[in-house]
């Protein structure tokens, strides 16, 4: 599912703030509006930002700023290549293959602190006919690049709380397993419980 492939590469930018305000303010001002601005709230009460740009081959172009750090990560989506994962002096730091193609076009990444250690990670959403299934990449600061979560289930509608995911996937269309995952290994999760909801009661299955 996932395709890695790294050139790791010193940081030696200047800072990202104003190299994007600058790309920023040289748009013509009929493609401003192209771009869209969001703090990733993420813990140890640090703030992410990510600056999402459509593009006109009607690709993504996404530039981070993980909290505290100097330099920015830049990633671009397409169709076609996946994301690809660039430094903040576009050398290519790493590629992800995509299995299929995100659920919603106008925004195919999602930015957000799965793991809980203070730096945004990304989720990609890949649709389904019962459930919409999540690839999710925790990012790896010392190596610069995005790691896959492993987890031997399918990760569909989930809410993250401090060392454990909360995991919820349907089984048809009134029940619904509800699952508790735990972290077994820095980007490994396994399934600690799960019950059967009966979405019409509300009521567990025994």
């Amino acid at each position: 599912m996932i395709l890695l492939s790294t050139a790791l590469l010193p940081c030696i930018c200047a800072c990202s703030a104003t190299g994007e305000d600058a790309a920023r303010a040289a748009q013509p001002a009929e493609h401003r509006e192209s771009f869209h601005e969001e703090d990733i709230f993420c813990a140890e009460d640090k703030v992410a930002s990510v600056v999402q740009q459509s593009l006109t081959d009607q690709g993504f172009r996404y530039t981070l700023t993980q909290a505290g750090e100097p330099c920015e990560t830049i990633l671009t989506y397409s169709d076609d290549t996946g994301i690809t994962v660039l430094d903040a002096n576009e050398q290519e730091l790493q590629q992800i293959a995509i299995a299929s193609c995100p659920d919603d076009p106008t925004s195919p990444i999602e930015f957000l602190d799965f793991n809980q250690d203070g730096y945004a990670d990304i989720a990609v959403t890949l649709g389904g006919t019962l459930n919409s299934e999540k690839a999710v990449y925790l990012w790896d600061q010392d190596a610069s690049r995005f790691m896959e979560v492993l987890y031997d289930g399918m990760l569909s509608y989930f809410e993250v709380h401090e060392g454990r995911i909360k995991n919820w996937v349907k089984d048809s269309s009134r029940y619904t397993i509800f699952q508790t995952l735990v972290w077994s290994g820095p980007h490994t999760l396994t399934l600690e419980s799960e019950v059967v909801l009966d979405t019409q009661t509300g009521e567990a299955v025994s």
